[in-house]
């Protein structure tokens, strides 16, 4: 049963690290990216808001993109770009065509539940990056974090949690080590 119980500790201690390293690295670049979209390590995380993209990408996916200059772009890829009309609203949408008119090059794009191509070119300052991979639904989760209500049931209420079972774990090992101490003490008396 010991051994059981050794296990059982390592495996939540590992979970407990692991959890808390990756919320201090969510909330440093949250942080340090206040009003900028988050890059780590060169990836940019992205929550689709729409179903332009289904059936590949669905509503709610988190898109993990990478940095990528223009000209390594070929049709197929899946970028995400800032919308010509308003630079704040970004888009995902694959590659249909690649042109260049003058030495500068414009991509067609069209999400791939659309009937027809987007209206404008993308410029490729506007590109920001490519999808590398998605997450199904991920999303909506990390939207719901960003929340006052999801940062509370997500990271405080786990935390503190987890804050109190560690409490419990040395207040039990001290109660161990006294019962020892007194077993100890009982013997030399006799």
């Amino acid at each position: 049963m010991g051994m059981l119980k050794k296990i059982t500790s390592i495996l939540f201690n590992s979970i407990f690290i692991i959890v808390t390293v990756v919320s201090l690295v969510f909330v440093y670049t949250m942080l340090q990216n206040a009003g900028r979209i988050p890059d780590i390590m060169g990836y940019r995380l992205y929550v689709v808001q729409s179903g332009s993209m289904e059936p590949d990408i669905h509503t709610g996916s988190l898109v993990i993109s990478k940095r990528v200059s223009p000209e390594n772009l070929v049709i197929g890829d899946v970028v995400t770009f800032k919308s010509k009309d308003d630079s704040t609203t970004l888009v995902t949408h694959r590659i249909e065509q690649i042109s260049k008119e003058n030495g500068e090059l414009s991509f067609i794009t069209k999400g791939d539940a659309n009937d027809v191509i987007d209206l404008e070119p993308v410029k490729p300052e506007n590109i920001i990056a490519r999808v590398q991979y998605d997450i199904p639904y991920l999303g909506y989760m990390t939207e719901f974090i960003k929340t006052k209500q999801g940062m509370l049931l997500v990271v405080i209420i786990p935390a503190i949690a987890l804050l109190l079972i560690e409490i419990f774990k040395l207040i039990g090992y001290a109660s161990e080590l006294d019962k020892q101490k007194k077993a100890q003490n009982h013997e030399i008396k006799f």
